[in-house]
């Protein structure tokens, strides 16, 4: 029922950000909130900018049996992978003090 957001690193320059939400949170809501993760951890790792590697869609469906009736449940999920630091002048690059400044208020008010 519960989601959560968490940062792995999968290499000395690269980490897979996962976020995973409940049956009510929406997909761009967790993407936000991915997005915010990897800003955080680039300023964690005593970087300013990241770029997105990949994303991918890890929403699971699950049935649930309630009141007499059979429903699909959707639970949304988000893997980003980014790769940090960035080449100056990348132009795929992320700043991440930006993104935190954008989405954290925002975001920090639902948790």
């Amino acid at each position: 029922m519960l989601g959560g957001v968490k940062a792995t690193p999968t290499s000395k320059d690269t980490y897979s950000i996962v976020a995973g939400g409940n049956s009510w949170t929406d997909v761009s809501t967790m993407r936000d909130f991915a997005l915010l993760k990897a800003a955080e951890t680039t300023l964690a790792a005593h970087e300013t900018r990241f770029e997105i590697v990949s994303i991918t869609d890890k929403t699971t469906e699950m049935p649930v049996y309630a009141s007499g009736v059979f429903m699909t449940m959707k639970k949304p999920g988000i893997e980003m992978i980014i790769k940090t630091p960035v080449a100056p002048g990348a132009p795929n690059a992320q700043d991440a003090a930006q993104i935190i400044q954008t989405l954290g208020p925002r975001l920090k008010k639902k948790s």
